[in-house]
């Protein structure tokens, strides 16, 4: 049964959301069981391809999960695309989503800048009903709503917004032209991924990445506003060329398809050993072992019983704890960042992966504000 069509397209997608709205990540046609063709059109609340990293450009975004998971197993892009590192940032996203279009012609089969508000089945019809606040209106007979779990942007109700005197951003509002920060006293609310990657690399004056994190130096001064810490792990980047990407190129195939073996839809998980089934010392080396291979691994290749036991959850605690509290040379900043008493169960909330996070709060001009204890009342001018 081919698609009804309105102004030219049959597909739609998103609900309350201005992340993009992708119904599918197919272009040309499509053919049902009976072997009509029916085309697959996307309707994106952005202005171009890219997700979530169409919105991601605030300083340090980047994926946390490692190659080459996070990737397209279309031959037609893999064996022609190279990467620069297992983790790489949103630009270079964007780069991949210009390329993945160059190869599959996507952009054609897309409706941009275009949000659904409302989608009705018409059941004696058997067609979905697709409005826009493009005033677009879309009917078809299948509809996928690709919003993601968190896609909704939040605002805290704290009073004092209008007052404020100063620049404010949201992460996922992040202008296109960048930030300038130079020497500028610059507040980060909040802990999770965004905050992490933000902290990280605002706070230096060395890395490459963005404008921003180039030019806060010496003179600026940065507070990053906590709740609940994030027990975040290293990300151990790595860096690759291309002749060593094309020598892993034949075994992609395996390794996209090795995905759906995995819980997580990573290439490895939990281990079938239990935490005492090793001595103190041998489970020491083995909690090194993953800390240094990086990445999620400390999370999810670890014992079978970390996130099942809450005492062999405390003891995978205990050793990233002490691993930060290394680090962070304030007994003051290291108690809020790595708490003596675990928080919550480790990997109980959603953690981050970091690169330099913590060594940053060294820094004098670097701080934590516990908001549990000091929570934030309101927003002044200045």
């Amino acid at each position: 049964m081919p698609l009804r069509r309105e102004l030219g397209r049959t597909e739609a997608s998103n609900g309350d959301t201005t992340s993009e709205s992708a119904a599918h990540s197919s272009n040309g046609d499509y053919q049902d069981q009976n072997g009509h063709a029916e085309t697959l059109d996307m309707v994106i609340a952005g202005s171009d391809l890219g997700g979530i990293w169409y919105w991601n450009r605030y300083p340090g975004a980047r994926v946390d999960s490692q190659y080459p998971v996070y990737a397209l197993s279309i031959p037609e892009v893999y064996d022609d695309w190279t990467w620069s590192s297992h983790y790489p940032d949103h630009n270079e996203l964007r780069e991949y989503f210009k390329f993945v279009d160059e190869r599959l012609q996507i952009k054609k089969d897309c409706v941009f800048n275009a949000k659904v508000t409302d989608a009705v089945w018409n059941d004696a019809e058997g067609v979905w009903s697709i409005d826009c606040d493009s005033g677009q209106k879309f009917k078809t007979k299948f509809w996928t709503a690709c919003t993601g779990f968190a896609a909704k942007r939040y605002f805290p109700d704290w009073p004092g917004y209008e007052d404020f005197k100063g620049t404010m951003f949201h992460s996922s509002f992040w202008p296109k032209e960048g930030v300038d920060v130079r020497g500028k006293r610059v507040a980060v609310i909040g802990t999770g991924a965004t905050g992490v990657q933000i902290t990280q690399e605002v706070s230096d004056a060395s890395l490459a990445f963005d404008l921003w994190c180039r030019e806060i130096g010496e003179d600026g001064n940065l507070m990053m506003f906590q709740r609940t810490p994030n027990l975040a792990c290293p990300m151990n980047q790595v860096y690759m060329t291309k002749e060593e990407q094309k020598a892993l190129s034949k075994g992609l195939p395996e390794r996209f398809a090795d995905r759906n073996n995995h819980y997580n839809g990573f290439l490895y998980q939990w281990r079938e050993n239990l935490t005492y089934d090793h001595s103190p010392e041998e489970r020491d080396e083995f909690y090194r072992m993953l800390w240094k291979m990086g990445g999620f691994r400390f999370l999810m290749n670890n014992y079978y019983d970390m996130t099942r036991n809450a005492t062999a959850n405390q003891e995978a605690y205990n050793f990233w704890r002490d691993r930060v509290r290394e680090r962070v040379k304030d007994p003051r900043k290291g108690e809020l960042l790595a708490p003596t008493d675990r928080p919550h169960l480790f990997g109980g909330k959603r953690l981050s992966l970091e690169q330099d996070f913590y060594d940053h709060f060294n820094k004098p001009n670097v701080d934590v504000i516990d908001v549990r204890t000091n929570p934030i009342d309101r927003f002044v001018s200045d």
